[in-house]
């Protein structure tokens, strides 16, 4: 008997010959597809907190696959509280805005240790602890995942 482990995504090949002292011998390959984990992490930033009315911030939403597997599918909602007004998006994929929610289209296939950046460019309108509301899925991923960004209005 004998173990293999592999941290490294792909096809590994073991070959084992075996012989005895009469002079008989046997060969054999034997070979394993090792696919990996996706590990998907969300992060959400304000690039100015706090924020005057009618000043203007962005929200830059991060996504890194930390795993050695892909991640499909990935689709990226972001929903805006009243105190702020989502104007302008930017990102690996085109975005609808529809009132006070952003949702990018589906990102295809994210690597393995590969990070994707979506921007969203929003205007100040009421004062108050604004809470920015992100929300992940993807093919693999059930519950999506959700990340929160207060910032402050005044």
């Amino acid at each position: 008997n004998y173990r293999v482990v592999s941290a490294i995504v792909g096809t590994h090949c073991t070959a084992l010959t075996s012989a005895c002292a009469e002079g008989l011998e046997a060969s054999g390959e034997g070979c394993t597809e090792w696919t990996g984990k996706s590990a998907i992490l969300l992060e959400v930033i304000d690039t100015a907190d706090p924020v005057v009315i009618g000043a203007e911030t962005s929200f830059v939403i991060k996504v890194r696959n930390q795993g050695s597997a892909p991640e499909e599918s990935i689709v990226v909602i972001a929903e805006f509280p009243p105190e702020f007004e989502p104007m302008k998006t930017q990102g690996p994929t085109v975005a609808d805005m529809l009132g006070q929610v952003v949702t990018f289209r589906p990102y295809a296939r994210l690597a393995g240790h590969e990070t994707i950046e979506y921007s969203i460019r929003a205007r100040a309108k009421v004062a108050g602890d604004a809470r920015l509301s992100v929300k992940l899925s993807s093919r693999l991923l059930d519950p999506p995942l959700v990340e929160e960004e207060s910032t402050q209005v005044y």
